[in-house]
């Protein structure tokens, strides 16, 4: 009490008025700056300077350059960020001076650096400073000649067509769709495929770590990134004060190793793929000496992170943005889809001279980018005292210059009436009517945005796909007007940017193009008849089911009940099961094309035909191939009489004293598993269904084929390949299984292959060289090559049945098609399940620790004495 009375209240007043004078004074001690040179200025106020909105987040960067740039009529304007001075340039011809005359006084961006702490991300591009800055760029400009574009633009194409059919799987599930979301996994893919040499399949796999990674990099909804990247632009000193990085030491991390590890898998095997990995390589055996700027650690692998970030965000925001604007334009979408769709009929695809040749595409893209400047702000820091022309203004060395791009976008005496979307400002007579440097979605001059053309194809790429497959609109769900994240850089939709996708209707195209006055009349009568014959013929069973009164689904001319199956909407089991929940008969008929089907649902029925009338139902639906040797003799395929002998003689191999003998290699590759999960646990996560499919790999491959597949220390391992050749999904590999279970005529016709012939001959080579050793050593396993080596040496059993060649090498293939993706997906799918239910997590992992104790590891009788891990699985 006494320290809080009398003199002592007198002396802390005093001081804290005192205290609060001085610190108002320091931080305002530069405010008069622009008004002692006669600018025209903001008034700043005090700690903030005109900076108050960013350091809340309360508007971004661009937004307050924006607002700065529509205060005045000047040709520049003063502004404040905390007590530091900087100029805002509005003045066409200043900008020009700035970016291009006079570059040599503005080569570096005012954006800090942290070379101590942020290794790779102080090299990137985009923040290098002079003389560095000049040696690179030099170097890598050759990566974006026109000629290096046609070569990487095969990639950004697939990419597209990988989008096309994403979007189409989507859309079928759910017309509203995150376009924001599926953009960016669309750029992502394409820009990690160009600049690292990888394939990220984002499209399938929701947490791919090229997807996780970007968006963690350019996540401004996360604070610590929001806040560093303000201060990387106007708080350098807390840069490196708090050691703060441009890129987070996570994505970092895992893009230098994604990095390395392509390059020397490049380097390893020479391998060309024209891409900007090769670029580097390239560069890198160049260098001289004695060259100032050595590409080397770090310095290469930000060249290739410059790239990635660089490109991503602004292709993707770019895509959303523009589709956002096509579905509130209807009929400049319609336009540009005609366009489109033209042109894509000339050329046959979407190749690099079509786009070229898509002028309203190229005018709808940078109508997009005036209205939507992805950098909506420009900055430079002035290297040496500048006097502005036709001023007398004097610019001492080390002042910040900024100019809006997002503001000349929006000024109306170069683009009136700026917030309509119109395409036609950039026909090329109306570019004529302003100055060149009204309009800078890349910058300009030396300085500009090196990939610009690069941005320029991936985007439109993106667009064509989209708007050749899918009529864009607004809907309930859509936020509009489009809401911007106030805490990035760069602009984005703060939110989702939902849109409703309908697939177009191609015919309404084709009819516009091909049915003029001219066609005669004749021609339209002889096609309706036919199509209506057709109709009449494809549907003259659609009656079968009625005539024997079983309930059933009505089928539709061509496809019957198979459409969706048709178009790969469903998988067959999904489309079943959809069937099943439809009715509560004991069975139902449905049409495959014009083929009738029967479906049961009784148990007793299920039993009696599985069973009980097993010789009325021996053999399977599916079609078999003699012309493929391999597996039209595999067991799956095989039919009766020869599949009776062979799976008598195949039965033995898993009877429970084989098993227990295939148990130790089985927990070989268990004990490889455990240590590649210890080795990858540092990653922000592990894709579980690759996991398990190395696993069942290695153990097929040890079981089957008595090799070691070495799927755990080699992502390109043989084994694993065959695998994904096999299962993966492709067009050709979909359409040809398909049609081995419905339409086995066609199997015939144009001689289908069940498995692709690249994974048959890998078996059998594998095969007959596992089969010749283990004959030259005279080693005896318990193993299916044991099996299959007493079939062919029974004489018995030949004698009646004929067993060489490929039928033998068949039950070795039959063996690994059937357990590999069987047992990958069911651990995969039970590992979901078990993340899903921690509860039955813990229940089942206490079971497993007292069962192996017990038992002293993991064998057979472990094995079949866990019963709760047994009523997981099943």
């Amino acid at each position: 009490m006494l320290l809080w009375s009398g003199p002592w209240i007198t002396d802390f007043l005093i001081l804290s008025v005192t205290f609060w004078t001085v610190l108002y004074l320091y931080v305002t001690r530069k405010f008069n700056y622009w008004k002692e040179r006669s600018v025209p200025y903001i008034t700043p106020i005090p700690f903030f300077g005109n900076a108050f909105d960013i350091f809340t987040f309360r508007k971004s960067i661009g937004e307050v350059c924006r607002q700065l740039y529509e205060s005045t009529t000047d040709p520049f304007v003063g502004f404040f960020i905390c007590d530091e001075p900087y100029l805002l340039i509005r003045d066409t011809e200043l900008v020009k001076a700035v970016l291009v005359k006079d570059f040599a006084a503005f080569s570096n961006r005012t954006i800090s650096d942290n070379k101590k702490d942020d290794p790779m991300g102080s090299h990137i591009l985009f923040i290098l400073k002079t003389p560095d800055w000049r040696d690179i760029r030099k170097k890598i400009t050759p990566v974006f000649t026109s000629g290096k574009m046609r070569w990487m633009y095969k990639l950004v194409q697939e990419a597209g067509r990988e989008l096309a059919d994403y979007l189409k799987k989507e859309a079928a599930k759910n017309p509203v769709v995150d376009i924001k979301e599926i953009s960016a996994k669309y750029t992502t893919e394409a820009i990690t495929s160009t600049s690292f040499g990888i394939n990220a399949n984002c499209f399938k796999n929701e947490n791919a770590e090229f997807r996780l990674v970007s968006r963690r990099v350019l996540n401004w909804g996360h604070w610590e990134r929001a806040i560093s990247t303000v201060c990387y632009f106007i708080a350098p000193n807390l840069v490196k004060l708090f050691k703060l990085k441009f890129v987070d030491t996570a994505s970092a991390e895992f893009l230098r190793d994604a990095f390395w590890r392509t390059m020397k898998e490049r380097e390893r095997t020479s391998f060309v793929r024209n891409d900007l990995l090769d670029i580097l390589i390239e560069m890198k055996k160049k260098e001289e000496i004695d060259d100032p700027y050595k590409l080397e650690g770090d310095k290469l692998v930000a060249q290739a992170t410059q790239f990635f970030m660089a490109g991503f965000e602004t292709s993707s925001s770019a895509i959303s943005f523009t589709l956002y604007e096509l579905a509130v334009n209807p009929d400049i979408q319609k336009k540009l889809r005609e366009e489109i769709i033209s042109v894509k009929n000339k050329h046959g695809e979407f190749s690099y001279e079509a786009l070229k040749e898509m002028r309203y595409l190229d005018m709808c893209v940078k109508e997009t980018l005036r209205k939507y400047p992805i950098l909506p702000f420009l900055d430079r820091r002035c290297d040496e005292d500048y006097l502005l022309p036709g001023t007398d203004v004097l610019l001492p060395k080390g002042t910040p210059v900024f100019i809006s791009t997002w503001g000349l976008h929006f000024d109306p005496r170069y683009f009136p009436d700026p917030e309509k979307y119109e395409p036609a400002r950039f026909a090329e007579e109306n570019v004529q009517t302003r100055p060149q440097f009204a309009y800078l979605p890349f910058g300009e001059g030396p300085r500009n945005c090196i990939g610009a053309r690069f941005g320029n194809v991936s985007t439109k790429s993106g667009v064509a796909h989209i708007i050749s497959e899918f009529e864009v609109e607004l809907c309930k769900e859509t936020q509009h007007p489009i809401k911007l994240d106030s805490k990035g850089f760069l602009l984005a939709p703060v939110l989702q940017l939902l849109l409703k996708f309908n697939k177009t209707e191609k015919s309404v195209y084709l009819s516009e193009m091909w049915l003029t006055p001219y066609l005669p009349v004749d021609t339209l009568i002889l096609l309706s008849t036919l199509i209506f014959l057709l109709c009449k013929y494809v549907s003259r069973n659609f009656d079968h089911w009625k005539k024997k009164k079983v309930f059933y689904f009505e089928p539709i001319p061509f496809f019957g009940n198979f459409l969706d199956l048709s178009l790969f909407r469903t998988t067959i089991g999904e489309y079943l099961a959809k069937l099943y929940n439809q009715t509560e008969e004991p069975f139902f008929g449905i049409f495959i094309f014009d083929t009738p089907h029967l479906i049961i649902r009784s148990p007793e029925l299920i039993k009696a035909i599985l069973v009980k009338d097993f010789n009325n139902f021996d053999d399977r639906n599916i079609a078999s191939a003699p012309h493929e040797s391999v597996t039209s003799n595999m067991l799956f395929l095989n039919k009766n009489p020869e599949w009776k002998p062979v799976r008598a003689k195949m039965t033995p191999v898993f009877t429970t004293g084989k098993l227990k003998g295939m148990i130790p290699l089985i927990n070989e590759v268990g004990e490889t598993m455990k240590e590649y999960i210890k080795q990858n646990m540092t990653n922000l996560s592990l894709e579980a269904k690759e996991i398990c499919a190395k696993y069942s790999t290695d153990i097929i491959a040890k079981c089957a084929f008595a090799i070691n597949a070495n799927s755990f220390k080699s992502d390109d391992a043989e084994f694993r390949k065959v695998g994904r050749l096999v299962f993966d999904f492709r067009w050709s590999t979909a359409i040809q299984q398909t049609s081995f279970f419905f339409l086995p005529s066609l199997v015939r016709l144009f001689r289908m292959t069940f498995i692709d012939p690249k994974a048959t001959n890998f078996l059998r080579e594998t095969f007959w060289n596992a089969i010749k050793l283990r004959q030259e050593r005279s080693h005896k396993a318990t193993d299916v090559i044991d099996a299959i080596i007493d079939m062919k040496d029974n004489k018995e059993f030949c004698k009646n049945n004929k067993f060489e060649g490929d039928k033998v090498v068949a039950q070795a293939a039959q063996f690994f098609l059937a357990g590999f993706e069987t047992t990958s997906s069911t651990i995969a799918f039970t590992l979901y399940e078990l993340c899903l239910q921690p509860p039955i997590q813990h229940k089942v992992k206490n079971e497993i620790k007292s069962s192996l104790e017990e038992h002293g590891g993991i064998t057979y009788e472990a094995i079949q004495s866990m019963k709760y891990l047994h009523m997981c699985v099943c």
